[in-house]
């Protein structure tokens, strides 16, 4: 059973992530917050993915993803923006994957299965130069 945490300060969001994990037979919804501090509070017990959206009210980008990353082994962002900057930045960071919120329940849960299972991946509908590093997620 893979345990994931949604770090979302967008209400809406994080209940829409949320569903998604508790419909899946092989995840385990073991924390929701809705930011960094609020995860760091809460533990990061059973936790092997984060679904963590990239602008939260305590930390911004690469900030929040090395907060969350220097505790737990795997961080899928899911961001609304996905410019090249974005995405560079989040996987330099430390993200193991990266998927704007377009991506679909299906989407989603391949990403947490892919990076749990030690492997890394990029929505296609975020923008990445060719030969940068986050062409080859």
């Amino acid at each position: 059973m893979i345990g994931v945490a949604v770090v979302e300060d967008h209400p809406l969001s994080r209940q829409g992530l949320m569903q998604i994990i508790y419909q899946s037979n092989e995840m385990e919804l073991v924390a929701t917050a809705s930011s960094v501090g609020e995860i760091e509070q809460e533990g990061y017990e059973r936790v092997h993915v984060v679904l963590l959206d990239l602008h939260l009210p305590d930390a911004e980008g690469p900030d929040a993803i090395m907060r969350v990353k220097a505790k737990v082994p795997a961080v899928v962002v899911i961001s609304a923006t996905n410019d090249h900057r974005s995405v560079v930045d989040a996987i330099g960071a430390g993200a193991n994957g990266f998927l704007t919120k377009g991506a679909n329940a299906h989407e989603i849960l391949k990403a947490v299965t892919t990076v749990a299972q030690g492997g890394s991946l990029r929505d296609p509908h975020a923008r990445c130069a060719p030969s940068s590093p986050c062409s080859r997620s």
